[in-house]
């Protein structure tokens, strides 16, 4: 009698704290991509102010800008596939499509430049250190190496 009434204990606590870790692994998410048009590199490098409502305004503009960029190249990469035994058309998609990565390019480069004029040194290091990050995970680059 005593072993039955310990093996309900121990299986109505074991029901309950399986309930429970399963509970808190299902609810418990971790953070998710950032929102559109929410901006976070002014937070990230460390503005305050009117410095970060500027940042923050050109970050928003400068995704939106990015985001129809990579629309277009997509349409132009669709192109040129669609295009595959049309050599004259096919160069022409081509250069449109090295024509709108230029742009890419210049954009963020002057987007870049542009939120640099508006850090101290501190600042700029750490931006510095988030565009090495944001190129080495774009070009598959590996990391410096390990310190010694």
């Amino acid at each position: 009698m005593k072993s039955l009434k310990f093996y309900k204990i121990l299986s109505v606590t074991l029901l309950i704290l399986n309930i429970v870790t399963l509970t808190i692994f299902f609810l418990h998410k971790p953070p998710g991509p950032p929102k559109p048009g929410e901006a976070r590199l002014a937070k990230e490098i460390g503005l305050t102010g009117s410095k970060k409502k500027t940042v923050d305004a050109l970050e928003i503009q400068h995704h939106k800008d990015k985001k129809a960029l990579i629309r277009k190249n997509f349409k132009l990469q669709k192109q040129l596939y669609n295009s595959i035994g049309n050599d004259e058309k096919s160069a022409e998609i081509l250069a449109q499509i090295h024509e709108n990565r230029s742009e890419t390019d210049r954009m963020t480069f002057e987007f870049f430049n542009e939120i640099a004029s508006h850090c101290n040194k501190a600042q700029r290091k750490k931006l510095d250190a988030l565009i090495d990050k944001g190129l080495r995970r774009i070009t598959g680059s590996p990391g410096p190496p390990p310190k010694r």
